[in-house]
């Protein structure tokens, strides 16, 4: 069949026959390499390459990852410089796999100028609840306490995603 471009009717015929085959490549971008060469963008093909991908952009960036000691049965921190080898399972450190530091809530520019100015934060309770606050409130429990003015907040916001320990926003300035 070579790389003649077969029509609708072709196709469905060879199918019918059981004498089809096809051959799918992906459309690739093309990177150049160092040497100023073109060469196109790889892509993981299943799950195992996946994770290899993972282990390699964790080593690449600074993220501590293990390797399986079957000598000691137990999953041991696979150091700064250490190579790494397809004949041993690795894994990202677990206990170093963070919380972001923050997830505001989304809320543009352009919804804050509808918000009176006199709330100058908000954020999500455990619950989902949103609330507007007059002051930097701070975390009890499980939603933020503050001694100054507190409201329900009337926007209805996508809150997908949103750690609410990390959820606290602040007005942004001039708006």
């Amino acid at each position: 069949m070579g790389n003649k471009t077969m029509t609708n009717e072709e196709v469905i015929e060879q199918v019918k026959q059981g004498n089809w085959c096809a051959k799918f490549q992906p459309k690739q971008e093309a990177n150049v390499n160092n040497d100023g060469n073109l060469m196109p963008k790889l892509t993981p093909q299943n799950a195992e390459q996946e994770h290899w991908i993972q282990i390699i952009l964790a080593r690449l960036q600074g993220i501590p990852i293990e390797v399986y000691s079957i000598l000691d049965n137990k999953w041991i921190d696979a150091g700064d410089d250490c190579s790494i080898l397809m004949e041993y399972e690795y894994r990202i450190k677990q206990t170093q796999i963070a919380v972001p530091l923050s997830t505001p809530l989304p809320i543009s520019r352009e919804a804050w100028s509808f918000i009176d100015k006199k709330w100058q934060y908000a954020a999500m309770d455990e619950c989902g609840a949103i609330c507007l606050y007059e002051r930097k409130p701070t975390k009890s429990g499980r939603g933020w306490d503050t001694d100054f003015n507190v409201s329900d907040c009337p926007l209805n916001i996508n809150t997908d995603g949103i750690n609410w320990e990390t959820s606290l926003t602040e007005r942004p300035e001039g708006v």
